[in-house]
């Protein structure tokens, strides 16, 4: 039985809880905790040089967020995501992204609007991890253009649990996020996205954000062996 789970150890005390919150997040986001694997508090603490205080607060609130869950037996694991909860995920985000870049496009500001053609540049030239973690930083700051905070928040929950699901589905894929990532279709919904926001349409910066998460949908469903979620007239009616 392993000691450790081989975490990078933590510096400095500012901002402890969070900081082994969010490393404790990474690691199963990354697939370095698999999806099961139960958590033992002495291990974690030992493993990123910290006390068992900041971990049991940084479990309690990857519980609410829903990356692990208390077992019966008073066991904390790492969520093992299904098929249904694959559903439910994709499901509210093809609703929930197009909406918010829906009220973005009228809303935005100048210098929002300037981050989101400067992270376009940066994606542009990019591949693996790299693009994966800037394209997400894209579809945040959409959001957040949404002037809609609770809206943005429900989005950056929503693509945290669909990283985990996709983390494990790594193990049986490994080029699934490449394929998400193509680099052209992905280059070409970006600069139509930001088209449509700078003529503050709403209608086409919801249909082409809309796209953009049917297109993932499909592929991470077709790795799954499951029909797609939502059918194609539904989605029409998506308005």
């Amino acid at each position: 039985m392993k000691s450790t789970y081989n975490l990078q150890q933590l510096e400095a005390p500012e901002s402890l809880e969070l900081r082994v919150y969010a490393q404790i997040r990474q690691a199963i986001m990354q697939g370095q905790l698999q999806p099961g694997e139960r958590l033992v508090l002495d291990r974690l603490a030992t493993s990123l040089g910290v006390s068992r205080v900041p971990v049991t607060q940084a479990l309690k609130r990857l519980e609410t967020q829903g990356f692990v869950s208390n077992t019966r037996r008073g066991e904390t694991v790492v969520v093992e995501l299904s098929a249904a909860d694959a559903f439910e995920l994709y499901t509210l985000r093809i609703r929930l992204q197009p909406l918010a870049a829906r009220y973005a496009a009228p809303r935005i500001q100048p210098e929002q609007l300037a981050e989101m053609e400067n992270l376009a540049e940066w994606i542009a030239p990019l591949s693996g991890a790299e693009r994966f973690a800037m394209d997400r930083r894209f579809h945040e700051a959409l959001a957040n253009a949404s002037g809609m905070p609770r809206l943005a928040q429900m989005c950056g929950n929503l693509w945290e649990l669909t990283e985990v699901y996709r983390a494990a589905l790594d193990t049986q894929v490994h080029d699934l996020n490449l394929k998400i990532m193509d680099n052209e279709n992905s280059s070409r919904e970006h600069d139509a996205l930001l088209a449509a926001l700078r003529q503050k349409d709403g209608v086409a910066a919801e249909a082409i954000e809309r796209a953009h998460v049917v297109r993932a949908t499909k592929l991470v469903f077709q790795v799954i062996g499951q029909s797609f979620p939502i059918p194609a007239s539904e989605i029409d009616d998506l308005r």
